[in-house]
């Protein structure tokens, strides 16, 4: 827990490394032997908070999907969905290359094939390769069980690869008007809080804001734009509120610094979560 954290860091880290183990044993167990190597390069290679969010079922599909990506030679995303008809949404993990500015255009994507994004974890690992792992469900409220959906989708995450993006802001304005009740009938407090001693290689930025189709789209634009990256982000949806958890550093690999790179950024999400500045008196 966070108190436990802050009242002993390194026996925190110590039973976290004893969880860890336990939970790397948990995995071997349930695959295969000869898939053992995988499980131990994708243990060595991914970030503790990975395995803070995952259990062992998951890490082992996890696991084999990063090790298709390898197999299969390629550059291009590989794709591995999954339904949950009985919570109402479907999972869809992405294993890529880290490349900058490409989880926008997933992100936008999305919004224009009017899929909505419930949930994200998004982890970078040590070797370059990046799991994102999606819940995601229709502008229903239901699974994405559309086959042709799914392909669409696929094809327009690659197709982002070549250089030739669609025009997203053009394509998620079309696909909000199809949806009702886009704007928001109830009031929360909106909020971008940007901590910068937290975390000593990356700066984390926390959003609360009212969701809408193509949000994600535009904060990792806005992000992007500034030439800074993502290195890992928790995005949660719930009751029409985004309550999102980003890490980034600049586009040397290293945590934002200065105050004007801070303020860069506040205006920037303050800018699409649409927070208006206070009226000076």
């Amino acid at each position: 827990s966070t108190v436990e954290y802050f009242e002993d860091r390194d026996a925190f880290d110590r039973q976290f490394e004893t969880d860890k183990a336990g939970l790397r044993d948990q995995v071997e167990e349930e695959i295969i032997s000869d898939h053992h190597h995988a499980v131990a390069e994708h243990f060595d290679r991914s970030p503790a908070r990975y395995f803070r969010t995952q259990h062992s079922s998951r890490i082992s599909k996890h696991s084999r999907h990063i090790q298709r990506h390898r197999v299969s030679g390629s550059d291009t995303p590989t794709f591995d969905w999954t339904e949950q008809p009985t919570r109402g949404w479907s999972t869809l993990a992405i294993v890529r290359e880290d490349k900058r500015g490409l989880l926008a255009k997933v992100a936008g994507i999305m919004a224009s094939a009017r899929i909505n994004i419930l949930g994200a974890d998004l982890f970078t690992r040590t070797d370059g390769l990046v799991l994102d792992i999606f819940r995601i469900c229709t502008t229903t409220l239901g699974p994405v069980t559309s086959k042709a959906t799914m392909k669409k989708v696929e094809k327009g995450i690659c197709d982002a690869l070549t250089g030739n993006p669609p025009d997203f802001p053009a394509l998620i304005a079309k696909a909000r008007k199809t949806i009702r009740g886009d704007e928001p009938d109830f009031q929360i407090p909106q909020r971008v809080y940007i901590h910068e001693h937290t975390q000593k290689d990356a700066t984390i930025v926390e959003l609360q804001v009212f969701d809408r189709i193509g949000l994600l789209y535009e904060i990792f634009a806005a992000i992007a734009e500034l030439d800074f990256e993502v290195t890992n982000a928790r995005i949660s949806t719930t009751c029409g509120a985004a309550i999102d958890t980003i890490y980034l550093v600049d586009g040397k690999g290293e945590k934002l610094q200065s105050k004007e790179q801070l303020e860069e950024l506040r205006i920037a999400l303050e800018g699409v979560a649409r927070i208006k500045a206070p009226t000076p008196h």
